[in-house]
């Protein structure tokens, strides 16, 4: 009977000994699972971190490009001095498409370019060139017009002078 005792006294405490070992390994495995969980947590911020920045660079990237095409819309308003000739010219074929005949009298350059031009023709010719001033691309502003009503073997003609000026991005 000693010996049935024994073996069941055997038995219980390699049952109890089992038990505490897999009761250590099971704390052991709770305690990865947490730390696991909080490095997951950690990864699961700076990913959305990243992802947010990623956002941010990516609205930032698409204002840009937008900025630099306003910027680019922008500067074919104003000219530059080695644009002032191609103005002449342009100036030249607006003059022509209005049928009106003009005489460039001053030009001058500073933080804008000023030009002063002697015109001739009719009433609605001169009309269509300011109007075609006003919107040929440049920031053109009229800093003075003036128009005399006379007439030229007796059809009336219209002459006078203007002066526009028109920004420099060079200054």
């Amino acid at each position: 009977m000693t010996k049935n005792k024994t073996k069941n006294y055997l038995f219980f405490v390699t049952i109890i000994i089992a038990d505490v070992i897999l009761v250590i390994l099971l704390i052991w495995l709770v305690t990865q699972s947490n730390s696991l969980s909080e490095q997951n947590a950690l990864l699961k911020g700076q990913l959305d971190d990243i992802t947010a920045k990623k956002s941010t660079i990516t609205n930032n990237k698409t204002e840009a490009l937008r900025f630099a095409e306003s910027f680019q819309v922008l500067n074919k308003y104003f000219t530059t001095s080695d644009q002032k000739v191609l103005l002449f010219v342009e100036l030249e074929k607006l003059a022509n498409q209005a049928g009106i005949s003009y005489n460039l009298n001053n030009a001058t350059e500073a933080t804008r370019i000023y030009i002063d031009m002697n015109i001739k023709g009719s009433f609605q010719n001169i009309y269509h060139f300011i109007r075609l001033l006003e919107t040929n691309g440049y920031w053109v502003s009229f800093e003075k017009i003036l128009l005399v009503r006379g007439t030229e073997k007796g059809v009336a003609n219209w002459s006078g002078s203007i002066v526009i000026n028109i920004p420099n991005l060079d200054n």
